[in-house]
């Protein structure tokens, strides 16, 4: 086995690399540039090559976007190595990079990934489905970004430029439609306004049928409807003043499944055994339905000198309600509702200086506030006389069993308010010619507050506890430097070195807690992390060419973890702690090509190891987890992607082709790496697309399928707190036709 992940990984780098396509739009023969052009990145605050920027990162543009048919950060994943976004524990999607990622469920829990759009944080995991559509590009930094990024940004970041209003009048419109009956439609304009004053305003709607077959109703779930609006201003105030203020809204629907039984309680067999793929027999069909919405204003002013004043002040707010059948049967005998609610407001002030000379600075100050609130409730229906099959007590009604009547409710409803402020600073001082020396900082310093309420009364012999107007207060600072050197091997070569740390604040676990977890206290620690890295970049001389490397070793103390723990005798407790220790180590390569005027080459390759250290008590029976594989951290990633670009004079234009095949190793959704309830299934997934694309008018037609093979593969495997196994599969093969016409 590792002889084959040896000579894949190689036979990637030899093909392909970073998400060639992402950068790398082929125009006609008669057009094409003799390069593949500058890649410029705002990783650091400042607009720079990508080759100057000291990170192991990809930079997914608009053009690969459109090539893969990304309309969220989960349809891109597989572009950027050692990068995942999928569902954990069945509930909201959670970015992974390096192995680490988590959060989403519990608001008392944040994300490791921090996601910034034009610079201002999104905040929770629930925030994660919004469209990507008019968006400039997506750049997802590897490693912790402790000292610009700053908040939860232990593992990485992800950074979303959206489109700048133009200089000039532009107008588009695009439509699309598929199997499962997808329709979409977006259409956006841009231009001057008066002579200071640039506007963009666009829309874009996508809706589909759904793919999964609910037997109790027959009624087809997993469809998706999502609206959404952007709108822009940039003001010229005066020469050196730009103002930019911008708003977004999303209206997210969708009767999204969970997860797929695969046995009843406690591993009892399923009435007249497994369903086939996309198949569920659920009486209450689940469904989530998220609002997001935001606004901003960025000013940016040139001082005398040539330093840039920047000040963003951000708005962002995320409702989500979701609705699950927790027995995942025919029969109404449990089911849950979840509300989740964010209000963020966000201040960053910094001054950055020229981009020439010897001495670069960024420096800056960070203020955000944070109000999250949940109510979830666990409700038992009037199925109480279904039998249940128990490992102890054998087989009885539910409600006899638990302890349960028809209508009894297990309410559960919290607050945590997070004041967090911020200096932070980036310095570059180019010791000679080639050697420069990288230092940054960040003093960060976190305030939290909770109040949580839950009435067990209702919950039998499930043993919930009770806690009325439950109050509780914590704060965690810390000081997060980084320290590197780059050094030039030559004009189009550098190698760098850093060291770079980064923390997660504490919280509390506010989902349904026992009376023993309420009486000993349910907060947990920060959570920090030591990061070491070792990078290439450069290119060829004619710019055909460019690649890069990093090896990364990631050590994590106080590790936070959240899992629904079996504590034996068909018993599960919902634990969120911290886990001791976490250790990842690996490599990410890439590498992309212009091998003709017409074709162009990239692909990417990561591999890693992501284990727990300690994790005392982990596993099912109280045993420790040191040497488990970390949750949803794969020990290979790896794509290949193709462009080929042909004039079509008899057609008025050229045709444009696109592929991409993409592969990764099997890992594990819960902590125990259990063979069966905890397996997730390697993947090998194509994605194809053709395109005529007119001169005059500026049309374009485009074929385009995703998952080719229709390949089967699980995206979550594991129980849930009746002990019921499931799991929840990837999406099938969607194919459609998409037509855009531009001005």
């Amino acid at each position: 086995m590792q002889q084959i992940r040896f000579w894949l990984a190689n036979s990637l780098l030899a093909l392909a690399g970073a998400c060639g396509p992402a950068h790398a739009e082929t125009p006609p023969a008669d057009t094409a540039p003799a390069s593949l052009g500058e890649v410029v990145v705002t990783a650091q605050k400042r607009a720079q090559s990508i080759e100057d920027v000291p990170i192991s990162m990809t930079v997914v543009d608009r053009k690969a976007l459109d090539n893969t048919r990304a309309a969220t950060l989960a349809d891109m994943q597989q572009l950027v190595p050692n990068f995942s976004v999928e569902p954990q524990l069945g509930t909201v999607n959670v970015i992974t990079v390096r192995g680490v990622g988590g959060g989403g469920r519990n608001i008392g829990f944040d994300t490791r990934v921090g996601v910034y759009v034009d610079g201002i944080y999104m905040g929770q995991a629930q925030a994660l489905d919004q469209s990507l559509f008019d968006i400039e590009q997506v750049e997802v930094l590897r490693g912790p970004q402790g000292h610009l990024f700053g908040r939860n940004t232990v593992a990485g970041a992800v950074n979303i430029t959206t489109r700048a209003p133009s200089e000039t009048f532009e107008s588009s419109f695009r439509a699309a439609a598929g199997n499962y009956n997808t329709r979409e439609g977006y259409a956006n304009v841009s231009g001057p306004l008066t002579d200071k004053l640039l506007g963009k305003f666009s829309v874009g709607y996508e809706a589909r049928d759904g793919f999964t077959t609910n037997l109790f109703n027959n009624q087809k779930l997993d469809a998706l409807k999502r609206a959404s609006m952007r709108g822009q201003l940039a003001i010229h105030a005066t020469d050196r003043l730009m103002i930019d203020l911008a708003a977004d809204y999303a209206g997210i629907k969708q009767n999204r499944v969970l997860g797929e039984a695969v046995t009843g309680m406690f591993d009892a067999p399923l009435p007249g055994g497994l369903y086939p793929n996309h198949t569920v027999n659920y009486n209450t069909a689940p469904n989530t339905d998220n609002t997001l919405s935001g606004a901003s204003l960025t000013m940016n002013y040139d001082m005398v000198g040539g330093n840039t004043l920047t000040a963003i002040t951000g708005y962002r707010h995320t409702r989500q309600h979701l609705q699950n059948d927790t027995d995942w049967s025919q029969n109404d005998v449990f089911r849950v509702n979840f509300t989740d609610d964010f209000k963020q407001f966000s201040q960053e002030i910094r001054i950055a200086s020229p981009i020439k000379g010897p001495l670069r600075y960024v420096a800056g100050v960070y203020l955000m506030h944070e109000s999250a609130d949940t109510y979830r409730v666990a409700i038992t229906g009037p199925a109480t006389a279904t039998l249940v099959t128990h490992p102890l007590a054998g087989t009885l009604p539910f409600g006899a069993l638990f302890g349960l009547n028809p209508g009894d409710t297990i309410p559960v409803s919290g607050t945590v308010k997070t004041d967090s402020s911020a200096l932070f600073g980036s310095l570059d001082y180019d010791l000679t010619d080639k050697l420069t020396l990288n230092l940054g900082a960040r003093y960060t310093y976190e305030k939290k507050s909770l109040l949580y309420n839950i009435n067990g009364a209702a919950s039998g012999v499930i043993g919930m506890g009770t806690a009325v107007n439950y109050t509780d207060g914590r704060s965690d600072s810390m000081l997060t430097p980084t320290l590197g050197a780059t050094y030039a091997l030559g004009k189009s070569l550098n190698v760098y070195g850093k060291y770079s740390t980064g923390f997660k604040s504490g919280g509390w676990n506010l989902d349904w807690l026992t009376t023993n977890q309420i009486a000993s206290k349910f907060d947990f620690n920060k959570e920090t992390v030591d990061s070491y890295e070792l990078g290439l970049k450069g290119s060829a001389p004619d710019h055909r060419m460019s690649y890069d490397l990093a090896l990364f070793h990631s050590r994590y103390k106080d590790f936070q973890v959240f899992q629904f723990a079996n504590l034996g005798g068909g018993t599960t407790e919902i634990q969120l702690k911290n886990a001791a220790k976490a250790e990842t180590t690996g490599a990410e390569a890439s590498l992309r090509a212009l091998v003709t005027d017409r074709l162009t080459i990239g692909g990417n390759v990561g591999v890693m190891r992501a284990r727990f250290n300690s994790f005392p008590g982990g596993l099912t029976g109280g045993g420790d987890a040191a040497g488990k594989h970390l949750p949803d951290a794969p020990d290979l990633t790896a794509a290949v992607t193709v462009n080929y670009s042909m004039p079509a004079p008899s057609l008025g234009g050229r045709v444009d082709f696109y592929g991409e095949c993409s592969h990764r190793n099997k890992s594990y959704s819960g902590v125990d790496n259990h063979a069966v309830t905890d397996n997730l299934s390697s993947r090998d997934i194509v994605n194809a697309r053709v395109s005529l694309v007119a001169d005059h008018p500026r049309f374009g037609l485009s074929l385009w399928v995703r998952n080719l093979f229709d390949n089967n593969y699980t995206t979550v495997r594991g129980r849930d707190f009746f002990g019921n196994q499931f799991v929840k599969r990837g999406d099938p093969r969607t194919f459609g036709v998409e037509g855009k016409f531009s001005l």
